[in-house]
Parts: C-alpha cells; structure tokens; sequence
C-alpha cells in the first residue's frame, strides 16, 4: 500500500510540474500572440486565435481565461464585420455563459449570422436553436428546412472533394504509370473512383483495368499481399455486377457437379441464388443446402 501511495504521489508531483511547464509555455505563447496583435490592432483573425488559446488552457484560470476568450471573440467579431467563425464562438460563450452571463437570445442572434456562411455545422446549430427553443420559440418546420439544407450542402461539397480527389489521383498516375509499392494503394482508389462513381461516372471497365494492374504487380511480388485480396475481391463484385444472377446461378450449377470441402461455401452461394432471386426455386436451394 505504501509503495503505491508513494508511486502516486510521484506521479502527481510530475503531473504538477508538466502543468507548471504547460502553464509557463502558454503564458510565452499568449504574450507573443499580444505582441503582434499591439503591432497590428487590425488583424480580426489574431484575436479569434487568442481567444482560442485562452479558450484551450482555461483549466488554469477558468474565469479569468473564459472572460478573456469572450472579449477576444467580440474583438475579432468586431474588426470583421461579424465574421461566421467569430460569431458562431460567441454564440457558444453566450449559450453556456463562458465569459459572460448566460443569454439565450443573444446565442441565437450569433447562431444566425454564422449559419450566413453556408457553412453545414453552423447552420446544424440554428436548426438544434429551433428543435429545442434555444433563444427563440420551438419551430419545428424551420428546424428540418434547415437540416434538409445541411444534408444537401454536405453532399455538394462531398462531391467537389470527390472530384478533387480523384483529379489528384488521375493526375499523380499519368505520370506513375507502373504499379509500385508505393503507389499501389493510389492505383486501388483511382479504381474505386470509377467502380463506385465518385468525382467520375461509374465505369467498371477501367476500374477493372486498375485492379489488374495492381494484381499483376502483386503477382509477380506478393501474392500474400493484403492489396492482392482486395483487388482480387473487387475484380471478383465487378464480374458478378455484370452478369445477371440467373446467368450466375447457370456457371455455378456448371461448375458445381459433385461436393467437396473445397466448394462447400459454393453450394451455400448457390442455395441463396435460388432462394432469394427471381426465378425462385426453394427445392433447388433445398438441395444445395442439404
């Protein structure tokens, strides 16, 4: 018991000088941040990254930090003309009451020239103000037109970052041309880009042309590679896409004339094509599972 009260207090002698040093390291930090912003009043985005930084270690002095950090924010807010990110911060201190008191409504207004910008977890926020009545009456319409907005910004900036992504790829592989270890996994999602149409139109012909070229590599490398069975078992969702399950069904029951250990999960398949798609036939797959 000794021993582990002594290796505790140890412990908390370090955890109060790695404070200390924590502490001493802010304190440098705040007073070179003040030092420009006294060399340049003007600059809104050096005050929000004070009122950040005292935001951050406010476990020091959480009143005198917190009271700091608003003012910093109404500062930045001021000098930019009511940026979104600025008033969106102030929102936060005055709906949880961090350096200021609590005001609701006066949440709600900052809310609301953030949610301006467009920008989808601010606007998230006024719809959450509408559902639960945060400084403004409970609305629940508004509330949903609002999300309903998030989800379709959310899925048009999705799909400029998909297309961003795979313009990198195309571009990085036109001059990579070979497969290499280092490349490889670029050559595997430059092929999903185009199996699974994202920043492109679906086309599994040249996302099968990607997986070959990864699969050749690998064969001639490392056939126990774990991008050898992925690609593998993309090529293989690719040639079962193309084909109907009625023509699947027809090559497996080809394929399949006697049971053996080795196609035991091949008769499953094949029972679960005749159960569950068009044309069904239950003695059939009655048949593959016994």
């Amino acid at each position: 018991k000794l021993a582990y009260i002594t290796t505790c207090y140890d412990f908390t002698k370090q955890f109060v000088e790695k404070e200390k040093n924590q502490h001493r390291e802010f304190k440098s930090d705040i007073e070179r941040k003040l030092l420009k912003i006294l060399q340049n009043t003007d600059d809104d985005y050096d005050w929000f990254m004070l009122g950040h930084e005292f935001n951050k270690f406010n476990n020091i002095d959480s009143v005198t930090d917190n009271k700091l950090s608003f003012l910093c924010y109404q500062k930045a807010a001021e000098l930019s003309d009511n940026d979104s990110y600025s008033c969106f911060c102030l929102g936060g201190c005055y709906e949880n009451g961090i350096g200021t008191e609590k005001n609701l409504e006066k949440a709600f207004e900052y809310y609301s020239i953030a949610a301006k910008a467009e920008e989808p977890y601010f606007i998230l926020k006024l719809s959450e103000c509408y559902k639960n009545g945060i400084g403004t009456p409970v609305d629940e319409k508004k509330a949903l037109e609002l999300y309903e907005k998030v989800k379709q910004i959310s899925a048009a900036h999705l799909l400029q970052s998909n297309k961003k992504k795979f313009e990198s790829f195309k571009n990085k592989l036109t001059e990579e041309t070979e497969v290499t270890t280092k490349n490889a996994n670029s050559w595997i999602a430059f092929g999903d880009c185009y199996k699974n149409g994202r920043g492109t139109e679906k086309n599994l012909e040249k996302a099968s042309e990607c997986y070959k070229k990864v699969l050749a590599f690998y064969e001639k490398t490392d056939t126990s590679a774990k991008n050898y069975r992925i690609v593998f078992n993309r090529l293989k969702e690719i040639k079962n896409n193309k084909i109907s399950k009625q023509e699947q069904r027809s090559f497996m029951e080809n394929e399949l004339t006697e049971i053996t250990k080795d196609n035991v999960g091949k008769w499953i398949e094949l029972g679960d094509l005749h159960r569950k798609y068009k044309p069904q036939n239950y003695e059939k797959a009655y048949e593959c599972y016994k």
